[in-house]
């Protein structure tokens, strides 16, 4: 399964909606909080990726924990967020420096723009990868033999009536170098973050994958789908842990679509391959370290 990272660095202002209201679809729903991601492709070329966590101060309140305890739990859940952005950073680095050109540098000046974000609405914190258009996209997931094969097999089909493909949920999928999924990984981030209380058993959050494209021609097996106030169209797949692995398959499929969105289309589904294993374990050691240390 390809792996794709989203962003639009021209349209905060509708991102910003679109980030709110996405959540707010499910809000009876999410009782101990979610956990987003957000993948969004526009007319102009400009892709968005977006990692969401929400905070969730009301379920440490009810859990037992103390103002303090949550004040050090945020400065922890950033970190952790910050961690994992810095793994995303440093292997486009990597990718940059074998052929660095101006257009596609990282910043605010270059290509690539990577941003920490806080939704106050929804009191969640993250991030977003900003690739400001489809060349970019490319020079930092150059493609395989095997994804030119792919490509030229869609554009000679680019006018077929319909056309459907399927892949798993990004929560559902295997991490190289942590012994668990996506969506466990993603827990993690949030659990290892909490201080004094034990909410291992009880956090359940609830894991959305938001897919929002321009073309209203793309259809999905979503649970809920809606356009936001920029006109993109949302498909919006929600889960448990427990229930990302046994419904684990998002489906996908168009009408007379032009092949590049099919394209952003499937590979959009998955997005953590930039994590290198080593990067994974630097993480899960550094976390051990620190409970020794608190141990002791």
């Amino acid at each position: 399964m390809k792996k794709f990272l989203l962003i639009a660095f021209l349209l905060i202002l509708p991102l910003t909606l679109t980030f709110s209201s996405s959540r707010q679809t499910f809000a009876e729903e999410n009782t101990t909080g979610f956990i987003q991601v957000q993948t969004a492709a526009f007319s102009d070329g400009s892709v968005l990726q977006g990692f969401y966590f929400s905070a969730n101060e009301k379920f440490l309140t009810d859990s037992g924990a103390t103002q303090t305890e949550i004040q050090n739990f945020r400065l922890a859940l950033k970190s952790n967020i910050n961690r994992l952005k810095n793994l995303m950073v440093a292997n486009f680095t990597l990718i940059y420096l074998e052929n660095p050109k101006a257009e596609f540098a990282i910043g605010e000046n270059g290509g690539l723009e990577i941003v920490s974000v806080y939704d106050q609405t929804n009191d969640a914190y993250g991030f977003q990868l900003q690739f400001n258009s489809k060349d970019v996209w490319d020079f930092y997931h150059p493609k395989s033999n095997d994804d030119q094969d792919v490509s030229q097999s869609e554009k000679q089909e680019s006018f077929v009536s319909t056309e459907r493909s399927q892949g798993q949920i990004i929560f559902a999928q295997e991490l190289s170098g942590f012994e668990g999924t996506v969506g466990q990984y993603f827990v993690q981030l949030y659990l290892s973050a909490v201080q004094g209380v034990d909410v291992s058993q009880s956090y359940n959050p609830l894991l959305i994958y938001d897919y929002a494209i321009s073309s209203s021609k793309v259809h999905s097996n979503a649970d809920n789908t809606y356009v936001d106030a920029s006109g993109l169209y949302h498909h919006l797949w929600q889960r448990t842990i427990q229930s990302s692995v046994e419904n684990d398959q998002i489906v996908l499929y168009y009408y007379q679509v032009h092949a590049q969105w099919w394209y952003l289309a499937i590979i959009g589904v998955a997005v953590l391959v930039v994590l290198a294993g080593s990067g994974i374990l630097l993480i899960c050691k550094r976390r051990n370290t620190n409970q020794n240390q608190n141990l002791q």
